[in-house]
């Protein structure tokens, strides 16, 4: 939903509970609403408290959740046998104001003996 030549900034994150790695994150983020993203000595945790800090107010969104058979390296990460399904999270979120993409989040999920929740306030 970005220019196929848009600047963009590629976020990687492991998330864990209690110990153990839950949630493996990819997230893009466009280069011109997050300008200072590299100058910032860490990158705050989810979207809400990064747009808040960039002034952003955050509109709609549309996540997808399905089943897929996690590459190598994150069926590491996540503590799996290679070729054992884990679920897929695909998240959009868009600007208030505007049909303009903020967030664009791929993340894979174990969710044996846990549950995904989503809050965005």
């Amino acid at each position: 939903r970005l220019p196929g030549d848009a600047a963009v900034f590629r976020i990687h994150r492991v998330r864990e509970h209690a110990g153990r790695a839950f949630l493996v994150e990819n997230v893009t983020v466009p280069a011109a609403l997050f300008a200072r993203l590299p100058d910032q000595g860490t990158i705050l945790d989810d979207i809400v408290s990064l747009a808040r800090h960039y002034g952003i107010l955050l509109g709609k969104g549309e996540e997808r959740i399905s089943t897929v058979v996690p590459s190598p390296a994150i069926a590491q990460a996540l503590g799996v046998m290679p070729g054992m399904p884990v679920v897929m999270l695909d998240r959009v979120l868009f600007m208030l104001e505007a049909d303009r993409p903020v967030e664009w989040r791929i993340a894979y999920s174990n969710l044996v003996d846990t549950y995904y929740v989503s809050q965005i306030a």
